[in-house]
């Protein structure tokens, strides 16, 4: 497989970027919307919806700016073959979805389990907080879950590395992320799903390294997202 160019992306300061969602978001973001909610509301039950999303705008202009470069590169090499490139984006949504339902109906027969834990708490914020989740789902992790997993990870092993090494280990730890609620709470059942996020991960780097560009795989995540989220919605 070709290998894509990546100049621009070695410009851009990923160990801030991984640093910024790893400890940033990850950790200091949950523990400070923690002490916000019990500063401004006591006796509150669920966290404080403006607090958070201040934050995770926080992250992702934080992010955006550090990856400006990738954003420039990226541009260029969608714009020189739009069409293709949306044609891409389209048909890869589909080839996600139909590994989504594949997989999610063998776990399902195997484990009995029909939603993953990170599913669920979508679901319980999408009830308590219907446009918060929209944002979080749709706009702020296609776009800063590709630059993390994709713009840094798998660019800087892919300096390195074949595609192939690059594109398992990144998205292996991009199905890890996803499953953190799991392990939280200790069902090891859950952790059957790094096949389904992890193949997700593998698809989204095969067509960035394809396309050369992160818009498309920030398009096809977010495609993918939104349709979760309108289903979700539907029930």
């Amino acid at each position: 497989m070709k290998k894509a160019n990546y100049t621009c992306l070695q410009k851009v300061p990923s160990f801030v970027i991984l640093c910024i969602y790893f400890i940033g978001y990850l950790i200091i973001c949950p523990q400070l919307t923690v002490f916000m909610t019990k500063l401004l509301t006591p006796n509150a039950t669920v966290l404080h919806v403006p607090t958070m999303l201040i934050l995770n705008i926080i992250i992702l202009v934080s992010i955006f700016f550090l990856a400006r470069n990738i954003w420039s590169q990226a541009w260029y090499s969608f714009k020189e073959n739009y069409k293709e490139q949306i044609k891409r984006i389209f048909i890869m949504i589909g080839c996600i979805l139909l590994l989504n339902m594949v997989l999610g109906l063998i776990i399902t027969l195997i484990t009995g389990i029909e939603d993953s834990q990170n599913q669920e708490v979508i679901k319980s914020n999408l009830q308590a907080a219907p446009f918060y989740t929209f944002f979080g789902t749709c706009i702020f992790a296609p776009i800063v879950e590709e630059f993390v997993f994709r713009g840094a990870i798998f660019s800087l092993l892919r300096n390195k590395y074949s595609f192939l090494i690059s594109a398992i280990v990144s998205s292996l730890i991009f199905g890890g992320i996803h499953l953190i609620s799991s392990i939280v709470s200790m069902q090891w059942m859950d952790l059957i799903y790094i096949f389904l996020y992890g193949g997700m991960g593998y698809i989204l780097a095969y067509n960035y390294e394809k396309s050369g560009s992160i818009l498309v795989s920030i398009g096809i995540h977010m495609g993918n997202n939104l349709f979760a989220f309108i289903m979700m919605m539907l029930k």
